[in-house]
Parts: C-alpha cells; sequence; structure tokens
C-alpha cells in the first residue's frame, strides 16, 4: 500500500514538473512575440505549479509519516498478541491440557511380592503421593504416573489391589515420568531417608533414569467444575 500511495504521488510531481519545464520552454521561445500580459500570465501559472509540487511533495511526506506510525502500532499490538500466545500456552502446560516434552526422569515402581498384599497396596498410594509431593518441591513442571497426567484435581488412593489414578485403577508396575532440572530431582527423592529409602523399605524396587526427552501427555479426563468461576475483575495484570 504505501508503494502504491507514493508511486501516484511521485507520477504527479514527475507530471508538475514536466508542465512547469513545458510552460517555461514556452515563454523562451515565444520571446518578443509574447506580450508583457500574457508572460506574466504564464510567470503566474509557472509559480502555481510549483506551489501545487511543493504540496504535493509535503503531502507525500505526511503520507509517508502517517504510514510509518501504522506500522509501528502493528509492530507494537503483534506484540501484545504474541506475549499473550504464550502465556495462554505457558497456562495450558500448567493447567496439564497439552502434552510436554523436556529433561527430567523416568522412575519405575515396582513390588517384590506377587502375592496380594492389601496393606502394600495402601502404603504404594501414600508413597506415590509422597513422591509427587517431593517432585512439585524439587520444581517438577509436569508429571504422569502409567500415562496418567497429574493435575490439580488428581487423585491417588489405594482401591483394593489397584490404586485409582484419575479414577482409573492401575496396579505395580507404576511408570512415573517427571519433567524439570534432572539432578535437582532426582536429589530430592534419593537423600537419606527419603522417599526412594522409605520405598525400598517396604519391599518396592525402584529404578531411576535421566533422561533428555522425556514426554508427558496431556491430561485426558474431563475438568468439569461445578462451584469454582473467575472471580469478577480478576486478570492476569491484578
Amino acid at each position: 500500500m504505501k508503494r502504491k500511495g507514493s508511486l501516484a504521488i511521485a507520477l504527479i510531481c514527475i507530471f508538475v514538473g514536466v508542465l512547469i519545464i513545458l510552460q517555461m520552454k514556452t515563454v523562451d521561445q515565444l520571446g518578443g512575440t509574447v506580450d508583457s500580459e500574457r508572460a506574466g500570465d504564464l510567470a503566474a501559472e509557472v509559480k502555481a505549479l510549483e506551489n501545487k509540487n511543493d504540496e504535493l511533495n509535503n503531502q507525500l511526506k505526511d503520507l509517508e509519516k502517517q504510514l510509518a506510525n501504522y506500522e509501528s502500532d502493528a509492530a507494537g499490538t503483534d506484540d501484545v498478541i504474541k506475549k499473550k500466545q504464550q502465556e495462554l500456552e505457558k497456562e495450558r502446560v500448567l493447567a496439564g491440557v497439552t502434552d510436554v516434552t523436556g529433561s527430567g526422569l523416568v522412575i519405575t515402581i515396582d513390588t517384590d511380592s506377587t502375592d496380594y498384599d492389601a496393606s502394600l497396596y495402601s502404603k504404594s498410594s501414600d508413597l506415590l503421593l509422597s513422591l509427587v509431593n517431593e517432585l512439585n518441591a524439587a520444581g517438577a513442571e509436569a508429571i504422569s504416573i502409567n500415562g496418567e497426567r497429574l493435575i490439580n484435581t488428581s487423585e491417588i488412593r489405594q482401591a483394593g489391589s489397584y490404586i485409582n489414578i484419575n479414577r482409573n485403577k492401575y496396579g505395580a508396575p507404576f511408570e512415573v515420568k517427571v519433567i524439570g532440572n534432572p539432578q535437582d530431582l532426582s536429589a530430592a527423592i534419593k537423600m537419606r531417608a527419603g522417599v526412594v529409602d522409605v520405598m525400598q523399605s517396604n519391599k518396592l524396587k525402584v529404578s531411576i533414569s535421566q533422561e533428555d526427552n522425556v514426554l508427558v501427555k496431556a491430561y485426558s479426563g474431563v475438568i468439569d467444575l461445578k462451584y469454582a468461576t473467575p472471580a469478577s475483575g480478576s486478570g492476569a495484570d491484578e
């Protein structure tokens, strides 16, 4: 659009300039045959054309300035939109509704016994909760257990010979995937008398692998809020 406007004004300026030159040549060619009154008229026309040319040049400068302002405003709007999109994507990650990848740990937890032991599963659910808490405290950004993405409404509780996670039943082994700083996460759960030591003392086998590309899938359930609604006037700027 800028090119079309500039080209049109430039053509007008060229046209006006040609008229000025033609007028001046006409005066020169007529020389003494043109009376003083006609010469005065021609001079006035030339002057008017020169003024018009200056006016068009000024208009061109104003239009270029306006266009520059529009482009600057548009660039600012694009930056705001990009920032909002980044904030939204971050919120989606924190809410657990999008797949995420990154460095972290893959933790496998299994039992030493094949016999059903209700107390063992009871301890396992409690220890899984403790594990999740320790990982979150160490800066975990996303966690899944047997493919179930943990969100703020996720439950981990014993249900007979199974453990319920996001209303689905699972038995051992449990595969915990977590994204975060691998060294911090590993140190938090492997400290002396920490959650891994307690698991092993309760007949659970634990293996921990640090990986560069851990995939944690999005939460696949339905998030149904019956009571919570956004507070009036709440927003990111408050």
